[in-house]
């Protein structure tokens, strides 16, 4: 989609903070964290949310979440989306959230 943010991003026209690519998926900082981790990964085909995401794509975005968060050493963590108009961005997106409580409000 021509201005979706996150499509320009995975073509180079807005530069980003990429943390791992793989054929299908990109890991960014997000700009604005709400919490010490804050990751989107974003699948590269524009999806607009995860109603329309396939199985396959699913189970991608689960490895690398959970490759990322090893990675990061994080223990505690969050893996969130959100669908139709709670996105603020209209591309199917996954927050790694680190190291939050339970009893934390994000």
């Amino acid at each position: 989609m021509e201005d979706c943010v996150f499509c320009k991003i995975i073509n180079g026209e807005i530069p980003s903070s990429k943390l791992k690519e793989t054929k299908n998926l990109l890991a960014i900082n997000d700009i604005n964290p709400q919490a010490d981790t804050h990751i989107l990964i974003i699948p590269k085909t524009h999806v607009r949310d995860i109603t329309g995401l396939d199985d396959s794509l699913w189970i991608e975005i689960k490895k690398l979440g959970l490759e990322l968060a090893k990675e990061k050493g994080i223990n505690n963590f969050r893996l969130t989306t959100n669908a139709g108009d709670a996105a603020l961005v209209h591309h199917m997106h996954m927050h790694l959230l680190g190291e939050v409580l339970s009893d934390r409000k994000i």
